[in-house]
């Protein structure tokens, strides 16, 4: 089977429906878990080796594919990308569907198989100075809006 990627199922999903092919990134957000399965999303795209925040410059899509699991497959999995972590990176082998039946017609990859090829950890992020004093500034500048409109209101009262 062939690793193929988000952009390649969505462009020639014609091509790879039904095909057992392989599928490799980043799992992100949550595992759902459905009784013996479990749906994880599967992300490939530029971000899953460096974040915006490390200093990846912006380039491409975000983009990924849902998977249906068997539930046991999904135990290994340590580690969800999220804001704080960059999650495990897996290899997926299963049938892709461009429009799955089972699945109310949307895009999917059934797996058989799932491994574990590069573990998640935590992303430490530093606080920028510049961020905070603009929170603090918008702050005051707020507050005071919100003291001069009760003023005007007590005015007219």
């Amino acid at each position: 089977e062939k690793t193929v990627s988000s952009t390649e199922q969505i462009e020639q999903n014609k091509k790879w429906d039904g095909k057992t092919i392989s599928y490799r990134g980043e799992v992100v957000g949550d595992i759902l878990h459905r009784g013996d399965f479990a749906w994880i999303n599967v992300n490939d795209d530029t971000y899953q080796d460096r974040s915006v925040e490390g200093g990846h410059k912006l380039a491409g899509y975000n983009s990924g594919q849902s998977v249906w699991v068997p539930s046991y497959l999904v135990e290994q999995i340590a580690c969800l990308g999220r804001y704080i972590a960059t999650g495990d990176r897996v290899e997926v082998t299963g049938v892709f569907h461009s429009a799955c039946p089972e699945h109310g017609g949307d895009m999917d990859i059934h797996a058989a198989s799932l491994t574990i090829v590069k573990r998640g950890h935590d992303v430490g992020h530093s606080l920028d100075p510049r961020r905070v004093f603009a929170a603090i500034v918008l702050l005051l500048i707020g507050g005071a809006l919100f003291l001069a409109n009760r003023r005007a209101e007590l005015r007219r009262v």
